[in-house]
């Protein structure tokens, strides 16, 4: 009797999460086209006035592309994929942490490490563990500072060569422009210490 009480009770706790996996029904009126496009040209401009880059889209090209996503001028909805905050994150490295260290003390204090052999075999593992973190660390520096801004930096061949560039821009509706206009600041280059 037990034994399929028991059975019962594991089925209803594993049917737990198989129905909570269930999709909602969508409630939205309308989804907008995922492949919608428009073709155009762009242009871009070096300014050495320029504080920020720009990005200005014309209103009739944006029209144009409400128009082909299909949702009559309304916003899409926005969906959250994933659903992973930063303090998950910062929870989950902590307890990982946590985990780790109180298992190395367990570890160095249980009496199976009590020899001298035992000792010597942990700390070897430790460092190699240590040195094989340390090489996945140093093999995800971050591309240099360049790469990290628009600017009219990004054209020279030193930065072409990480073959992307990432950084804050604005985005702006322009009413006389025909053309989306990349406008990119151009700083003057700061003087070397020859100069």
């Amino acid at each position: 009797m037990t034994k399929r009480l028991l059975a019962v009770l594991a089925l209803f706790i594993f049917a737990v999460p198989a129905f909570a996996d269930i999709a909602r029904p969508d409630n939205t009126p309308k989804q907008p086209k995922k492949d919608a496009s428009i073709d155009s040209r762009l242009t871009i401009r070096l300014e050495k006035d320029a504080k920020e880059a720009r990005l200005i889209i014309p209103r009739s090209e944006l029209k144009e592309l409400i128009a082909q996503l299909g949702t009559d001028g309304q916003a899409a909805p926005l969906v959250k994929v994933g659903g992973i905050s930063q303090a998950q994150t910062i929870m989950g490295g902590t307890l990982i942490s946590l985990a780790i260290l109180f298992g190395g003390v367990w570890a160095f204090r249980s009496g199976k490490l009590a020899t001298k052999s035992g000792k010597v075999t942990a700390s070897i593992a430790l460092v190699l563990a240590g040195s094989g973190l340390t090489s996945l660390v140093y093999a995800n520096i971050a591309p240099p500072l360049e790469t990290r801004a628009i600017k009219g930096s990004i054209f020279s061949p030193a930065i072409q060569k990480y073959k992307f560039v990432s950084g804050a821009i604005k985005l702006e509706i322009g009413e006389n422009e025909t053309a989306p206009q990349l406008i990119v600041p151009d700083p003057a280059p700061s003087p070397t210490p020859s100069e």
